[in-house]
């Protein structure tokens, strides 16, 4: 029994160390693709840009994760399926409110918000706040869409949308940043993470109601993701409510 639980841990664990690879790549490749093809000033303009409205956005789809997360996978552990899929919906309704939200004050208020937050040097910045936003958007949406691989125990899967993202990364950055410049680097991120948000919702289906794993790949995870071992009754009825 020990044994098929490690087994099972390393199963669900392995693929989320290239995951988190790959979003340094997505998180940080940018500035040496910048920084390789235009100037370190255009680097550092690229870098107030994005550093500033990514925490903005990241900080509040952390503050949602923490909120709807332990719920979800409690609620998908316990087989209370309906309860589960509409958490998530919830959930990812709420990111996407924000994203649209914060897209929306950017493009009104980049000039302000620039003037307000950068050194007068990064003011030429607040042209790329808009469509870094959106890339900022697209990519907690890609977090929500992922979370019913993450409770499913689908972490391969997971890894596949990753991998994608990062691949479409390496496309368009270095040929939009050719042909429009800093431009094009802001460009870029609604791409790849609209790319790697279509592939999360291909590969998870959120629309689906999933079960938990199996009884043979279940395992007691952390108690702060609220994974439980999954009802075996429960489990052989399929894939579907």
């Amino acid at each position: 029994a020990l044994g098929s639980i490690r087994a099972a841990v390393l199963g669900y664990a392995l693929p989320l160390i290239p995951v988190e690879l790959l979003l340094w790549f997505s998180g940080l490749g940018d500035r040496y693709v910048i920084g390789w093809l235009l100037t370190t000033t255009d680097v550092g303009i690229y870098a107030a840009a994005y550093t500033l409205i990514n925490e903005a956005f990241n900080r509040s789809a952390m503050v949602l994760l923490r909120t709807f997360q332990p719920a979800y996978f409690q609620s998908f552990d316990a087989v209370e399926v309906s309860k589960a899929q509409r958490l998530l919906m919830i959930w990812l309704g709420g990111v996407i409110a924000m994203g649209a939200l914060g897209f929306a004050a950017l493009y009104f208020l980049k000039d302000e918000v620039a003037g307000l937050l950068l050194a007068e040097r990064y003011h030429a910045a607040a042209e790329l706040m808009p469509l870094i936003g959106a890339g900022c958007a697209l990519q907690a949406a890609a977090l929500v869409l992922a979370q019913p691989l993450l409770a499913a125990k689908r972490t391969g899967m997971l890894l596949g949308g990753r991998v994608l993202g990062a691949a479409s990364a390496a496309i368009a950055l270095p040929l939009l940043v050719q042909v429009h410049g800093l431009p094009g680097a802001a460009l870029a991120a609604p791409v790849y993470y609209g790319v790697e948000a279509l592939a999360m919702a291909l590969l998870a289906k959120p629309w689906r109601r999933l079960l938990p794993a199996s009884p043979e790949q279940a395992f007691q995870a952390p108690g702060s993701l609220g994974i439980t071992a999954a009802d075996p009754a429960a489990t052989a009825a399929g894939t579907r409510e």
